[in-house]
């Protein structure tokens, strides 16, 4: 588990900033990311459900131009 007191997420971009890392991550360690995954929360958060898509690199970040 992530130790929740280590993560500050005040703003949208510290939100993005956390889950690329822990994209990358999972990605790192040969996890499939693409599907959709489910978060059960109980009842003091809601449950989200979320859909992973790979998104195609702008053409210059392909080739290096």
């Amino acid at each position: 588990m992530i130790d929740r007191q280590d993560i500050d997420l005040s703003d949208e971009q510290q939100f993005n900033d956390a889950l690329t890392e822990l994209l990358q991550a999972a990605y790192e360690s040969n996890i499939d990311l693409v599907g959709s995954w489910s978060s059960r929360n109980g009842s003091s958060y809601p449950d989200w459900d979320v859909t992973i898509t790979e998104a195609q690199k702008p053409p210059d970040i392909n080739r290096g131009e």
